[in-house]
């Protein structure tokens, strides 16, 4: 059977909230260095509801304009695969970054404090 482990996000298992600004782009890197042998799913989230991103790279390598993949699904990430998605929060309010397993369940999350602009 599949045992899964402690998932690390910026270094920590329980990592604090990323803090965002109304207003700000911003570039986010998602990266399965798991030992899980199965993909990841990541998605931007306010509450239930998908938010719209970005995926910008892959494996650090810029995509051109043409497969730049905007959408509020959740995108695969296989085991040694990096994406990047950009994200401007237009307003303020709370979000998270979700990692969920093939069959749809909640694997982790890092929570997104958005402040009001400056």
């Amino acid at each position: 059977g599949l045992t899964l482990t402690g998932v690390f996000i910026n270094g920590a298992l329980s990592p604090p909230p990323l803090e965002m600004r109304a207003g700000t782009k911003y570039r986010i890197r998602c990266m399965n260095i798991t030992a899980s042998h199965v993909n990841h799913f990541v998605r931007l989230a306010a509450g239930d509801q998908p938010v719209v991103w970005r995926n910008v790279a892959k494996d650090a390598i810029e995509l051109p304009p043409e497969q730049v993949v905007v959408t509020d699904q959740a995108l695969s990430l296989a085991v040694g695969e990096t994406r990047d998605f950009e994200f401007t929060p237009l307003e303020p309010g709370d979000l998270r970054v979700e990692i969920r397993l093939p069959n749809g369940s909640l694997r982790t999350a890092i929570d997104v404090r958005v402040r009001p602009a400056n």
